[in-house]
């Protein structure tokens, strides 16, 4: 990675050290603090690389989908746009948090 960018303490997205507020979750940026302290490290692995972010679907995406093809078969597959975000470690690819 670039040399002067580092890692949110918040969500782990890529921002620049000049940046005073991360554009994805808006958690404070200080740049003194992200060099000197690892921003992560898995419970699992103990990799200290920041988090993937990756899509998956969702119990409520099938019962979506289940109620629209009994109501309306053509309109089913609309509920595979439903999709929760969920933080993965990028060592072991183990899924973090709830």
């Amino acid at each position: 990675m670039a040399g002067n960018t580092s890692h949110c303490t918040g969500c782990g997205q890529p921002i620049e050290y000049s940046a005073r507020f991360c554009a994805r979750c808006g958690t404070a940026n200080d740049p003194a603090t992200n060099r000197e302290t690892p921003l992560f490290t898995c419970p699992y692995c103990f990799s200290h690389l920041p988090p993937r972010f990756k899509k998956s679907l969702t119990a409520t995406t099938w019962i979506v989908f289940v109620v629209l093809l009994v109501l309306d078969f053509l309109l089913s597959p609309l509920a595979f746009f439903i999709k929760e975000e969920q933080r993965v470690c990028s060592g072991c690819g183990i899924k973090l948090g709830g």
